[in-house]
This record gives C-alpha cells, structure tokens and sequence, in this order.
C-alpha cells in the first residue's frame, strides 16, 4: 500500500494511528459512552485494504465522483 501523487488516503499514516489505537483501545473503550466491539489488525488490515482499493479506483478514474455498488461487483465478479 502506497502513498503519494493519485493517492487520496494516507495509507501509512491511518496505518500508524490504527496501531495507537490498538494498543490504547481497553482504555479507549473504557472511557467513551458507547463501548464498541475489539479493534484488532484484523479489523485495521481490513479497513487498509479498503482505503487501498478507493486509491486505486480513484487514481485509476480521478474523474469520477461515486463509487457504486455496481464497480464492486464488476471487479470480483469476473
């Protein structure tokens, strides 16, 4: 996963605080109103993935404003 011009998110830079929030995420948890489920580098790795995958289309087609359910789908369906 890269940064750098076409790229829209900062991969390394969500990557990094995703991992302060790991690591801090029981004490996180503790104190906010609303607890939420474990975030884990599974979930983070996931979310990475996904930021990747909108960097791409973006740099590919920089043009088009809307992802749609459709340019998903066209992707893994084939």
């Amino acid at each position: 996963m890269k940064h750098g011009p076409g790229h829209f998110f900062d991969i390394e830079n969500i990557s990094q605080n995703y991992e302060l929030v790991i690591d801090d995420f029981d004490r996180i948890n503790k104190i906010i109103k609303c607890t939420r489920d474990t975030f884990d580098r599974v979930i983070a790795g996931n979310m990475l993935r996904t930021y990747n995958h909108i960097n791409n289309i973006l740099a590919a087609a920089p043009k088009k404003a809307i992802l749609s359910w459709q340019d998903a789908r066209t992707k893994h369906s084939g």
